[in-house]
């Protein structure tokens, strides 16, 4: 066992070597705006227009107000909303700490915040200009008040998780399902009290005040669009579209076990807690063998309302990622990374011992050395989508050319690309499309891979010409595009 004196030390180093992280983290910011979302999100601080997809709906209204305050001061779209997200961060160590300073004391909570903070997958998607780092840090402060309002089990302890709850949705609305820990409240207050008349009535102003808080973000968006019934057909339209292929929910067909497996193993163990990296996951690994006992806090005779309210809060969320959310897009489970964490450092703080103090200095270290490593390679080499239009955009000051895409126009549309490019859905528009031009063709790997599930045969037709490659971890979509070259410019004839 560590004494008090060498956790005070380690302490201060962990906060120390930590601070220096951040001071890198800061220098390290990556100036893109890279998918077809961090477009959105970027064009929305420009111009906030749900119509025109800037950005698409929900809106994210609370994210893009905060990214056009900073916008003031900062002249970048994208660095404003970095900075939102930075911001927001920082502000979220305070409630982590004070939750895990309901199961330790105060020098290992400390460092637990540390380690928490240290994730570098987490860190990583923080530096993206998207509503996930936003989202996250809220949600901590809303965690954390629902922590203490179901420890107090007053009518005036719900009224922050209320709020927070309402400016969560604002900004990332498919965290709807943490909406779930209000209920767990409303569960344990009945219990609590007596009276059923003074019940009903704080139930009653709790829902009042979650419609009047929800409603002002709902009703900016309403203006925006113009009308309450032209905000709901562009929620429905965009709701049936998530719930389809292009969503890559459960609906879209893919088996519920291979679904499961990707889930877990892939999107929340291999990326979100162990960053891709072997020595990540030996580590934790064996951190959670020394300590698996100390997990005992978990098991259900042991459990208090507040350690109830996070684990209803994690799997309430889990099956709402696994069956509504796109399971291609990793960055959807950064709740589920945070949280799993949570719980892990628990127990390993629980019950110290130098083996485990020394393994959890390897796992800080490595930790952040990986998401720095990252960092700076994004900083230093452009996306796939960046390197692909420097090189079309010198294809086509030899020759005109015009090049169909998946996503990627949007991205080629944000940086005044001065070549033509389209998006395409079908063979057959395409075909129809390019069969009286007189440009050179090029299609993109995600054309091909799309017309070859239509059916389509252009494996004679496509030459590939150039590959591009960029961190996979950070867009695993589009980390790789490939150009092809269509041999016959004029089409198939009929």
């Amino acid at each position: 066992m560590l004494n008090e004196k060498q956790f005070r030390k380690w302490m201060i180093a962990s906060v120390s070597v930590f601070l220096l992280y951040f001071v890198f983290r800061l220098l390290l910011l990556p100036p893109y705006a890279s998918s077809w979302d961090e477009v959105d999100y970027a064009y929305g601080v420009l111009d906030f227009d749900v119509l025109k997809m800037q950005p698409h709906f929900p809106g994210y209204p609370f994210f893009i107000l905060g990214g056009m305050l900073l916008h003031f001061v900062i002249d970048d779209p994208v660095r404003s909303l970095q900075a939102f997200n930075t911001i927001l961060w920082i502000s979220s160590i305070l409630p982590v700490y004070w939750l895990f300073r309901q199961y330790l004391v105060k020098e290992k909570a400390v460092i637990a915040a540390v380690l928490l903070f240290s994730l570098s997958y987490p860190g990583i998607m923080l530096v993206l200009p998207m509503s996930e780092g936003a989202a996250v840090s809220i949600l901590w402060w809303y965690l954390w008040s629902l922590h203490r309002a179901v420890s107090l089990r007053t009518k005036d302890s719900a009224i922050l998780p209320i709020i927070l709850f309402s400016l969560l949705m604002g900004v990332r609305l498919s965290y709807i399902g943490f909406g779930i820990g209000l209920i767990y409240f409303w569960y344990i207050f009945w219990r609590e009290h007596k009276q059923i008349s003074f019940k009903l009535k704080a139930i009653s102003f709790h829902l009042v005040l979650i419609i009047l808080s929800q409603g002002i973000w709902v009703s900016a968006l309403a203006a925006n669009t113009g009308s309450l019934s032209t905000l709901l057909q562009i929620a429905f339209g965009f709701t049936g579209g998530h719930f389809t292929e292009w969503g890559g929910t459960a609906e879209s067909g893919s088996p519920i076990v291979e679904r499961l497996g990707t889930y877990i193993m892939t999107n929340i163990l291999w990326n979100g807690l162990f960053t891709q990296s072997l020595l990540i996951m030996i580590i934790s690994v064996l951190l959670f063998l020394l300590t698996i006992k100390n997990l005992r806090f978990l098991r259900l005779k042991n459990l208090d309302p507040g350690t109830i309210l996070l684990l209803v809060s994690f799997f309430s969320y889990f099956f709402w990622g696994l069956f509504a959310q796109n399971i291609d897009k990793p960055r959807h489970i950064l709740p589920l990374a945070v949280l799993l964490a949570f719980f892990l450092i628990t127990g390993w703080m629980k019950k110290m011992t130098k083996a485990i103090g020394g393994l959890l200095i390897l796992w800080l270290f490595i930790h952040l050395g990986t998401g720095l490593n990252i960092l700076h390679e994004y900083h230093e080499e452009p996306p796939a989508v960046y390197q692909a239009a420097d090189y079309l955009s010198g294809k086509n000051d030899d020759s005109p050319i015009i090049v169909y895409t998946w996503e990627e126009t949007r991205v080629f549309s944000y940086l005044n690309a001065d070549f033509s490019h389209k998006r395409v859905l079908t063979y057959s528009q395409f075909l129809q499309d390019t069969r009286h031009t007189g440009k050179d063709i090029y299609i993109t790997n995600q054309v091909v891979n799309g017309f070859k599930q239509q059916g389509a045969d252009i494996g004679s037709r496509i030459k590939e010409v150039k590959s591009f490659h960029s961190q996979e971890i950070l867009d695993p979509v589009y980390s790789t595009i490939k150009v092809y070259k269509w041999e016959d410019k004029k089409g198939e004839r009929p």
